[in-house]
């Protein structure tokens, strides 16, 4: 306890895994008038050591998800900004955020590193940078779709439900997005930025230190997860966001409701099995709102208790078919075995596919160590 040694204990019994059902601490004793120095050791900070990113079309018609993976470079600043779309009636939605996102980021970002005079943009300059972005996105393509009509989507009745326009001046094509920005400044990353507005999800993952392959990462206390971190999906049926719209009815929000066990948003003529996601201004008057949820992982944490890290991305053509364990445990059983992170995104979305999604299925993997 001489010196930083209680807080050095301390620190030690939080970075036990929460499976861990007891610890034992050891004490030496240390001769009175004996001169002890302690180095607390540095946190981990995480290092991209591999990424890539797959597309497939699937059994649609057309392709309307989207992807970036973008190194941003502004002076001190160096973050890689990763990201999937999932436009639905129509790619106009998931074109605009990939085409629009990165460089409006960038933008911010360097406004406030300015600001800054010049110094590395702080955490929360980041997840300001990150929002305001995808907020000056989301009214850019709202006003343009306003006034130029150009957003207007086509309706499939194959589908069952509209997820967007039918030919309405009202109604046009919409995406989801989930996003992150991950430092890649020589000495690493100590969070990532997440940012999800819809159902597809970026998950943080890695296999728990001390456990073998074929456990999920449990060792021996046989708790097999891999997800460390998860999105929210925003569908009309979760708690939340049933109570969102309730609380905007005054404003005009509809009604979240199930039908033989499908939630679904009114939207004009017109069923929405989203409750948030970039939208038209007609959707977003009726409650389709583009406000995304923000996250901040400590990607500290998730060194110091897995190994095999990775953040990997994907939009619900993915889920329908295979949830976050699986997803996850793929990835890292992949990377252990030394396949390339664009390789493992490429054999997920043809293995979803197989598996019998009819949606159009994008992965994004980045590698951490």
């Amino acid at each position: 306890f001489l010196a930083e040694g209680f807080s050095t204990a301390v620190e030690m019994l939080q970075r036990q895994p929460p499976s861990a059902k007891s610890v034992t601490l050891h004490f030496k004793r240390a001769s009175i008038g004996r001169k002890h120095e302690y180095e607390r050791a540095p946190p981990h900070r995480a290092k991209v050591v591999g990424q890539g990113a797959w597309s497939s079309r699937g059994r649609r018609k057309s392709q309307e998800d989207r992807f970036i993976l973008t190194e941003i470079r502004d002076g001190p600043n160096a973050a890689l900004l990763s990201g999937v779309f999932d436009g639905h009636g129509g790619g106009a939605a998931s074109k605009t955020l990939a085409q629009l996102l990165p460089s409006l980021f960038s933008v911010e970002l360097s406004d406030l590193a300015n600001d800054r005079e010049g110094k590395v943009a702080s955490q929360s300059d980041v997840l300001v940078a990150l929002e305001t972005a995808f907020d000056l996105t989301c009214s850019t393509y709202r006003d343009g779709c306003d006034a130029e009509g150009t957003c207007v989507a086509d309706y499939d009745p194959s589908e069952g439900v509209v997820l967007a326009g039918t030919g309405s001046a009202d109604l046009v094509a919409g995406s989801t997005a989930t996003a992150a920005v991950l430092s890649t400044a020589e000495d690493g990353a100590d969070a990532l930025t997440v940012l999800n507005c819809g159902d597809s999800r970026t998950l943080v993952v890695g296999r728990r230190r001390g456990a073998g392959e074929g456990d999920g990462g449990g060792g021996a206390g046989g708790d097999a997860d891999v997800v460390h971190f998860a999105t929210r999906d925003h569908f009309p049926g979760d708690p939340l966001e049933i109570e969102r719209l309730a609380r905007g009815k005054d404003k005009g929000f509809s009604e979240a409701k199930c039908n033989m066990s499908r939630w679904r948003v009114k939207v004009g003529d017109y069923q929405y099995a989203l409750s948030r996601s970039m939208e038209g201004s007609f959707a977003t008057s009726k409650g389709i709102v583009s406000e995304a949820d923000m996250s901040v992982v400590d990607l500290s944490e998730l060194l110091a208790e897995r190994e095999l890290g990775a953040v990997i991305q994907a939009s619900d053509g993915l889920f329908d078919v295979i949830d976050n364990e699986e997803f996850g445990r793929r990835v890292v059983e992949a990377r252990e075995k030394g396949h390339p992170a664009e390789e493992v995104a490429k054999s997920i979305c043809q293995m979803a596919i197989e598996k019998g999604s009819p949606d159009n299925v994008s992965v994004v993997i980045i590698y951490l160590d």
